[in-house]
């Protein structure tokens, strides 16, 4: 399950460098993915996995209380994405468009420190495997 975490980590450390350095391609990338129908279904099941993943490899990792409450928050992500909608959000990533480049590093910026962290975490449990 490490393995699968950090090649999810390393997924997100990407895609968050990506929004740093070019964040309106980014905006426009997960404006062009969004447009079919399922795609709220599948995040909601990326963000499971996510927590999931989290979960279970808290054993393992240097910092098992802060994985548990990622992965509890992570849930709650997935819990609330449904209940926000496809339209708002479609209407978040209209309004991101607009956004200042600045204002679109930011968000992408904790993802990187949150990918590295989460890297980081659970490189013993990768080293022994």
């Amino acid at each position: 399950m490490a393995i699968a975490l950090a090649i999810l980590s390393v997924v997100i450390v990407v895609l968050s460098v990506y929004g740093v350095l070019v964040p309106h391609r980014l905006v426009a990338l997960v404006r062009g993915i969004t447009s079919g129908g399922l795609v709220l279904w599948i995040g909601v099941a990326v963000r499971l996995l996510l927590a999931a993943l989290l979960w279970f490899t808290a054993p393992v990792s240097h910092t098992p209380a802060e994985f548990r409450v990622f992965a509890a928050l992570i849930l709650l992500a997935a819990i609330a994405l449904p209940i926000v909608g496809r339209l708002r959000l479609e209407r978040l990533l209209e309004s991101m468009a607009s956004w200042p480049p600045w204002a679109i590093r930011l968000p992408c910026l904790l993802g990187v420190a949150m990918g590295g962290f989460f890297l980081w975490s659970i490189s013993p449990a990768i080293g022994a495997a």
